[in-house]
Formats: structure tokens, C-alpha cells, sequence
């Protein structure tokens, strides 16, 4: 697939001071019946007018004769005014049909009803709904969505539509979009199968005619596509989110931030992976440069363990090499900031050594835990690398 993904990179540095690292996504949804999840950020793309997607779940609304469209919750009650109703509801209109004692209207003379019937006009809604309206009601209609569909389209008209094995079924166009997305098509399968995939690796056999409808859905015909179209509605905030992090100096956050994402989709050779351990290298580098060590320290704390007060610290080896062994210097402080213990000591890895972006906790026991409050000068002097080669700080 001939896509870049240095677009989202340059696109993150211009949404870095709207998009909120830690924001929960929005749920937002759309009229045939499908939901996306957003950051913040996004709501005003997504729900821009003639996206598609709205903050609230549209509407399900009937009419007397049995139709039925899909609205924004928006519309609900200018479209009760023009005789539509919800589930459960009856018009007025309705009940005074049914009551054959009340009856508020004049009686039409037959060039009154030959008058109306000719001035019907045919409308469509954006679900595929049609019916005739009166054409003084026509500008009324269009401010709600419905927009002409033609003279020679009536409010019944079906398509023929089929399913994976061919059987074909008549569809009312308002029904079209709810079909297309269980698989049906208007293409009747010529016997072809192809394979779709999803970002999380799953896959498809599907009738080649129906690969728009899945694609509507996230589902594409090269994994590469998938996790496109993954990083690129919504997910792709874990580059931002990364990115920004970066920028505020906080390495291990904007590290996990990024190795998150690669746990998920990470065996594949897509771009957008590529691109994720391009920004993990970039992390690891700007957190060496600022360490000026090949050691990123995290964090760390007091403990004890067998009667023994211990300091642990937290490190990730932000080199490009496994490392043997280091040394650091530190010293620990009371609660008013005042040295008490000066220590010095060198860890040596295990076996297995300290692999790139590996992160590994190690303790040195301290002879003044009982006052121990804080740390300060801490150092790392020296680090041995496992082709015996040494960092000198």
C-alpha cells in the first residue's frame, strides 16, 4: 500500500495542544446504525456538517402506513410535525381518523383531490427512506435532510439485493444500508471469495462483491489497510499522545504510550508499525541525549526486605546495545533535605543482560533507612556493555 505515514506525524505537532494524552474517547454515531469512538479533539471533525456522525443516537420514526426512517435526535420533533411518530406514540391525526365521531374537516370537492394528488412530490431521506410529501411542504422537507428523488420513484421502490450465496431478496431502498452492512450486496456473487482483515489480525472469507460493505465496517483486503485505517480513525492519538509526551520531557510515559500500541498490533510488517518503532527510537534517543546515559532512570523508592532497608531504582537502557553491568553514585537525605549516607556500588545484570528498551528494577541496601526521606546527586558513572566496551559518565 502506497501510504505515508509522515503525514500523522506532521499532523500530530499541529494537535498536540488540542488533544488531551489521557482523554476518554466519544462515543459518536451515524444514521445507519454504525458507532465510532473519538478523542475530544475529533467531535468537531467527525460531527462537521455532512460527516455524518452525531453526538446523539438518531431516532427510529414511523408513520401512519407502516414506513419507517432513521433521524437526528435533533429532528424528532420537526418531523413529528409533519406526521411522523415514535414507537409507541399516535398522532392526533391518528386518533381522529379512528373516532368516527370526530371529524374537523371540510369535504373536498374532487378538483380539491385531484389538486393535491397532483402536486405529491417524491423526497428522499438520507437512510434511503422515500414518500411522497405535498409540494407546499417541499422546502419544510429539505430543511430537515429529504432531498428530491425524481418523478419516477415512488415511496415502495425495492432494489434486488443478494446474500453470500446468491439468494436474492427485494429490498425497500429505506432497508438498503441495513442489508449492505450484514454482508448483503446488489452485485449477485459470481462465486469469487477474497480474504478481509481487521486491525486486531482478524479475518474474512466474503464474497468479492461485498468488500465495500465490509470495508464500511473496518474490514480490508490487506492487513497493511487495516491497521491504516486503525491508526488513522481515532488510534492514531497514540502517536499524538506519544509525541506530546515526548515534548513535556515525560520518556517513560511517552515510551509505554508507544510500546501500548506496538503490543497490539505489532507482528506485521505494516506501515504504521514501522512508523510506531520509528517514534520508540526517537523516544529512547531524545531520553539518552537528555540523560546523557544510556540509562533512562524512572523512578524509585525505599523498602525493606529481611530486616534490611533497601532503595530500589527503576531503569530502562535507552541505548542500542545490551548492557553488562553499570554503576551509579547517590546520596540519601533526611526529611530536611540534609545528606546522611553516601553510597556507591556497581549492578551487575544477570545472564539474560539488559536488552534494549528493557526496563529492570534494582535495590542496594542503605544503612540510615530508618531517616531516609529523599535522594539527591544521583548519578550514573559508568556502564558496561555486553561486548565489553564501557560508557564512561
Amino acid at each position: 500500500m502506497k501510504k505515508t505515514f509522515k503525514v500523522l506525524v506532521c499532523l500530530s505537532a499541529s494537535l498536540l495542544m488540542a488533544t488531551g494524552v489521557f482523554a476518554e474517547k466519544t462515543q459518536l454515531y451515524s444514521l445507519d446504525g454504525r458507532t465510532l469512538y473519538v478523542d475530544e479533539s475529533q467531535i468537531a471533525v467527525y460531527t462537521a456538517e455532512g460527516m455524518g456522525w452525531f453526538l446523539e443516537k438518531p431516532v427510529t420514526m414511523y408513520s401512519a402506513d407502516g414506513r419507517s426512517i432513521v433521524v437526528r435526535a435533533d429532528q424528532v420533533e420537526a418531523h413529528k410535525n409533519v406526521g411522523w411518530f415514535l414507537e409507541g406514540e399516535q398522532t392526533s391525526s391518528d386518533t381522529a381518523q379512528k373516532d368516527e365521531n370526530v371529524n374537523t374537516e371540510e369535504p373536498k370537492s374532487d378538483t380539491q383531490e385531484n389538486s393535491s394528488e397532483n402536486n405529491l412530490v417524491a423526497i428522499k431521506y438520507t437512510d434511503g427512506t422515500i414518500i411522497k410529501a405535498p409540494a407546499y411542504q417541499l422546502d419544510m422537507y429539505k430543511a430537515l435532510g429529504w432531498v428530491e428523488a425524481g418523478s419516477a420513484v415512488t415511496e415502495n421502490e425495492t432494489v434486488t439485493m443478494y446474500d453470500a450465496n446468491g439468494v436474492a431478496k427485494e429490498v425497500k431502498l429505506s432497508e438498503v444500508s441495513k442489508y449492505e452492512l450484514a454482508g448483503w450486496t446488489k452485485v449477485k456473487p459470481d462465486g469469487e471469495y477474497i480474504t478481509v482483515y481487521y486491525y486486531d489480525g482478524s479475518t474474512k472469507s466474503i464474497p468479492a462483491a461485498s468488500a465495500e460493505s465490509y470495508k464500511a465496517q473496518g474490514w480490508y483486503s490487506a492487513y497493511d489497510e487495516a491497521v491504516y485505517a486503525y491508526a488513522a480513525f481515532g488510534n492514531g492519538a497514540d502517536v499524538v499522545g506519544a509525541t506530546k509526551l515526548l515534548e513535556e520531557k515525560k520518556y517513560e510515559l511517552a515510551f509505554n504510550m508507544v510500546q501500548d500500541a506496538l503490543d497490539k498490533i505489532e507482528n506485521t510488517q505494516s506501515e504504521y508499525v514501522s512508523m510506531l518503532y520509528y517514534l520508540r527510537s526517537m523516544v529512547t534517543d531524545t531520553w539518552r541525549e537528555a540523560a546523557k546515559s544510556p540509562l533512562g532512570f524512572i523512578n524509585y523508592w525505599f523498602s525493606e526486605k529481611d530486616g534490611k532497608s533497601l532503595i530500589v531504582f527503576e531503569y530502562r537502557n535507552v541505548s542500542n546495545s545490551r548492557i553488562s553491568s553499570f554503576k551509579i553514585n547517590f546520596d540519601i537525605c533526611d526529611k530536611d533535605g540534609n545528606i546522611v549516607e553516601t553510597n556507591s556500588g556497581s549492578y551487575f545484570v544477570n545472564n539474560l543482560q539488559m536488552t534494549p528498551c528493557e526496563k529492570k528494577r534494582v535495590a542496594w541496601i542503605i544503612t540510615k533507612g530508618d531517616v531516609a526521606a529523599s535522594i539527591k546527586n544521583l548519578k550514573v558513572n559508568e556502564v558496561v556493555f555486553s561486548d565489553n566496551t564501557k560508557w564512561n559518565g
